[in-house]
């Protein structure tokens, strides 16, 4: 017997495809930028600095991707990898914005930009942004509807 797939459960796996694409697009360059100077970040960081920087986001991403073709597929592994990947990300991107506020209360030195130099502009609003559509995904993927729908599949 065939079952039918709703449309809430093909939208989560599209949106976990997607998230885990937008994360791999936007690591190449910093990861890029940290193999390139590998020595100067180790000897600076140390090595575990490196190998977060450098394969969290792969990691993270290929887990999105993977995870989301499968919940497409509905297999219960593939919604198991989804909510773990969420998690992680979530408490990742939750540290993440606690720092940034934190220092940006507590750092009360002003920072002298030499003329001439490149400065990166930086901004958190993307970080707010997937955050709560990772908490809106969360939710949908723990509500009995779609959790039943993986039951029925195994």
């Amino acid at each position: 017997m065939k079952l039918k797939k709703p449309m809430e459960s093909k939208l989560l796996g599209i949106f976990a495809i997607t998230l885990g694409g937008w994360i791999l697009l936007r690591s190449i360059r910093p990861s890029y930028y940290l193999l390139l100077n590998f020595s100067q970040i180790v000897g600076d960081f140390g090595l575990s600095t490196f190998v977060f920087g450098v394969f969290y986001s792969f990691v993270l991403s290929i887990c999105f991707i993977l995870g989301g073709i499968a919940f497409l597929f509905l297999k219960r592994w593939g919604r198991v990898l989804v909510l773990i990947s969420l998690v992680v990300d979530l408490l990742i991107r939750l540290v993440s914005i606690v720092h940034f506020w934190y220092a940006s209360f507590t750092v009360k030195q002003t920072i002298l930009i030499p003329e001439g130099a490149y400065v990166g502009t930086y901004s958190m609003i993307p970080s707010y942004v997937t955050f709560l559509a990772e908490l809106i995904v969360l939710y949908l993927i723990t509500r009995p509807k779609i959790k039943e729908l993986f039951l029925q599949k195994s």
